[in-house]
């Protein structure tokens, strides 16, 4: 035959223990790294010049192995990234670039990046607003 003991339940300690599990579960439930909003709201300096055609407005085409990408700029495409799975590029040393109002990215380096949010910072959605 089971035998149940009561124990005595204090509100205070209660109310600790509910705090902690509160608090627990909000850090762990927390999106801690957001993937499109952790940008810096500061340019950086980018010699435009040695940009190339990297931002300008395309609807088909782009000059020297440069792609129009979604938004409508020439960019560098090295790779995709990004999407559904949110994979991200093969080679470590890019960075993936999300055109604004897509979840596909395109991988490039960070100095195309910089070209491209200097020139056009509408383009990606992770571009550095001035």
């Amino acid at each position: 035959m089971a035998v149940l003991r009561e124990f005595p339940i204090d509100a205070r300690a209660m109310m600790r223990r509910m705090r902690w599990l509160i608090a627990i579960l909000l850090c762990a439930c927390s999106d801690g790294a957001a993937p499109h909003a952790d940008a810096p709201t500061t340019h950086p300096d980018v010699n435009v010049a040695a940009c190339g055609a990297i931002g300008m407005a395309c609807t088909t085409t782009c000059p020297n192995n440069l792609e129009c990408i979604s938004s409508n700029v020439c960019a560098p495409v090295r790779g995709s990234c990004g999407g559904f799975a949110g994979a991200m590029c093969q080679d470590t040393s890019l960075t993936c670039v999300y055109p604004t109002g897509s979840s596909a990215g395109h991988c490039m380096r960070s100095d195309e990046k910089e070209c491209l949010c200097a020139i056009a910072p509408n383009a990606a959605a992770d571009c550095m607003q001035p």
